[in-house]
């Protein structure tokens, strides 16, 4: 076995991945056998050790290296960035012109160790040591901000390749369907064996000699020495400016790696709560897009959700969806729990009043597979195009927002979240509909006779006060209810109330959110938000 392990002093890994601008945000993980190659490469050059810089040394490590992909062992990690406006030495309308840049990275905990693992490699004796040296005065990985610490080892005591969180090649494109829990797929860029680019070699420089210009053709063949060494030590400027769209001496392996996400891994979390009782009754998603959907798409945004959620369980189990996502038992026909157990898909606004949270909450519990339907999204999307994923000519165009599973748990552990808060007084964040046909009141009487019937049946609280919303009626966001979308995508549903209120509740004693009563409720209608923290006044746009 050899072992490189790597710690990060300043808890953060720096490194974009190969054929990526900066800009989109991309992080190599995990750092690809390329670059590993490549990094000790560039020390046995600048820091040549006892040595003195043996070439035949150098060339056998590669090659060694080379022979086989890595399998990882990967720390916990967190996707992050932090943006600059860079100055461009001009002025534009009588300021200084500044350009955007992301610097993406992986925020790491302070002394999580990353190992990149050859299980079947033996050094001899003389090439462990000087692989040993070239980690020793390893200063950086990926870019220069990414600090290092390396070393070689020769074995590991608590290793086995049946470890459930190693990064590792798969021998087929079709393996997302086959992915556990917690995990996505990668491209991942490798060197070829030493075997393998002398075989591709007389095609790559075949390849090179048809370029119709003896410059271009020169540039090319210059990225292309005879030996693996010399082909990993070409520069990528001198790569990128023959034309090349992938480093010659290069293959792409497709790894399944541990999701990464924008807070911390929720795997745990889901395996905690497992052990506790039938699962977790609350998800939370992050939603990301230019531009994010306001809140009066509140109820396409849910049905879109429960679509999505829906479809990834059935490629992922290949099962019936079950009745907690879909609403309907076994018969196809629509639950009719008075407790209402089964998922409400319920996005939340900011204070912009634009929606950049999903909230999935079920009563009776998400299961592991739900969970892993959940952790597997990763796209929301509206459009008409569906053939092979491309706009045809009088598409309008897509529009496209990312997701991610941000945390899996109790309503109790979201304390940020106005939907999810204990409080006694709920304000409107969507109109409330009526769900059933009532005459001989006035508005805000039916909406109350209403609410407290369903409150009573769902054993919600005690309500002391239904009262409408300031300004007549107009709800937290300060839109009035008819701007909103409040009728469902599904047909043939009766809806007896099609305007909408906004209303102000007030329970005798303080509940745990969320708060969603009426037609719709499911999907984000009827959908109420703290209004102060156990008694105490807040923002009911807080998150």
């Amino acid at each position: 076995m050899f072992v490189l392990r790597f710690t990060f002093p300043a808890g953060r890994y720096h490194a974009t991945p190969w054929g990526r601008h900066v800009n989109e945000g991309a992080v190599a993980w995990p750092p690809e056998p390329w670059r590993l190659l490549r990094a000790l490469i560039a020390v046995h050059h600048r820091k040549p050790g006892p040595d003195g810089g043996r070439d035949d040394l150098l060339s056998d490590l590669v090659e060694a290296l080379a022979a086989q992909p890595p399998v990882y062992r990967l720390p916990p990690a967190v996707h992050a960035h932090t943006r600059h406006y860079m100055p461009q030495g001009t002025l534009k309308d009588g300021r200084e012109e500044t350009s955007l840049v992301f610097d993406a990275f992986h925020r790491l905990q302070d002394g999580a160790e990353l190992l990149a693992i050859w299980p079947d490699l033996v050094l001899r004796p003389d090439l462990f040591a000087f692989a040993a040296c070239l980690a020793e005065n390893l200063g950086y990985l990926g870019r220069s901000e990414s600090l290092v610490e390396a070393a070689a080892l020769d074995a590991l005591d608590d290793f086995t390749m049946q470890e459930e969180t190693l990064a590792h090649p798969i021998p087929t494109d079709d393996g997302a369907a086959l992915l556990p829990p917690g995990f996505e797929l990668a491209d991942v860029l490798v060197p070829l064996s030493a075997a393998a680019y002398a075989r591709a070699l007389p095609d790559l420089k075949n390849q090179a000699g048809r370029l119709p210009k003896k410059a271009e053709r020169d540039r090319a063949l210059a990225c292309l020495p005879d030996r693996l060494v010399d082909a990993l030590r070409v520069d990528t400027a001198m790569l990128q400016a023959a034309g090349w769209s992938r480093p010659p001496a290069s293959a792409t392996l497709r790894y399944q790696r541990p999701r990464v996400g924008p807070s911390a891994p929720a795997a745990a979390n889901h395996r905690r709560a497992a052990k506790a009782g039938p699962g977790p009754t609350t998800a939370l998603f992050l939603l990301a897009g230019t531009p994010l959907p306001p809140i009066t798409e509140t109820l396409a945004v849910a049905e879109l959700l429960r679509a999505a959620l829906m479809h990834r369980y059935t490629c992922l189990t290949s099962r019936p969806v079950p009745s907690v996502l879909s609403g309907r038992d076994a018969e196809g026909r629509p639950l009719r729990q008075a407790a209402h157990p089964h998922a409400f898909f319920l996005p939340q606004a900011n204070g912009k009043g634009q929606i950049d949270r999903l909230v999935l909450h079920a009563a009776g519990g998400l299961d592991a597979e739900v969970l892993r339907a959940c952790e597997s999204l990763t796209r929301l999307w509206i459009g008409d195009a569906r053939r092979h994923g491309e706009n045809p000519p009088n598409d309008r165009g897509r529009q496209e927002w990312r997701v991610a599973l941000a945390r899996a748990g109790e309503a109790e552990d979201f304390p940020d979240s106005a939907l999810l808060r204990q409080s006694r007084h709920w304000i409107s964040m969507t109109p409330y509909l009526r769900p059933r046909y009532d005459d001989g009141a006035d508005r805000q009487t039916l909406c109350e006779r209403q609410i407290r019937r369903e409150a009573a049946a769902r054993e919600l609280g005690v309500i002391e006060q239904v009262a409408l919303a300031e300004g007549e009626g107009r709800l937290v966001s300060n839109r009035n209810a008819l701007t909103f979308r409040r009728f469902r995508s599904r047909r043939g549903l009766r809806q007896p109330d099609r305007t909408g209120t906004g209303l102000v509740i007030t329970f005798t004693q303080a509940i745990r959110g969320p708060v969603a009563l009426g037609f719709g409720a499911h999907f984000g209608l009827g959908l109420f938000a703290a209004h102060g923290d156990d008694d105490s006044t807040s923002d009911p746009n807080e998150r």
